[in-house]
């Protein structure tokens, strides 16, 4: 049986249809992962602001040090686990009032730069602890 014109303009105009739909069901998609992506950036700029906002604060702290309008506080070895204990609670402090997250790392940076820390009387000739070093009790004190 031959189609006559009628009916292939309406099969054309189906195919048509079934293609605009499947068009248009991608660009929705497509536009929930952008959405989602979007989201995540947004995220990721709050926390860089944060982050900035943070390092400004130990910048200017660490500056202070460096003119020598305040001095670097000595920290006796036995009360290094005192003293971690009392910054732990200084950074949950910190972290709750100005409403975000503080990285490990910088948090341990700027204690590094603030005070001297005295070594374990065995190790002769090293008068204070590494970067390293502190970041790893206020690691153990976070546990």
């Amino acid at each position: 049986m031959k189609l006559t014109n009628t009916e292939n303009a309406d099969a054309g105009i189906c195919s048509d249809l079934d293609l605009l739909e499947e068009c248009m069901m991608k660009k929705q998609q497509s536009l929930v992962r952008q959405t989602e992506r979007m989201e995540m950036m947004k995220s990721s700029i709050h926390n860089t602001k944060d982050d900035i906002a943070v390092l400004e604060a130990i910048l200017h702290y660490v500056s202070r040090l460096e003119s020598g309008e305040i001095s670097h506080p000595q920290v006796a070895h036995k009360d290094i686990p005192r003293f971690f204990a009392r910054a732990s609670r200084l950074y949950d402090l910190l972290c709750h009032r100005m409403h975000c997250h503080i990285d490990y790392s910088c948090f341990c940076a700027a204690i590094h730069f603030g005070y001297h820390f005295e070594a374990r009387p065995c190790d002769a000739g090293k008068h204070d602890l590494s970067r390293a070093t502190v970041l790893g009790y206020f690691k153990k004190e976070r546990e």
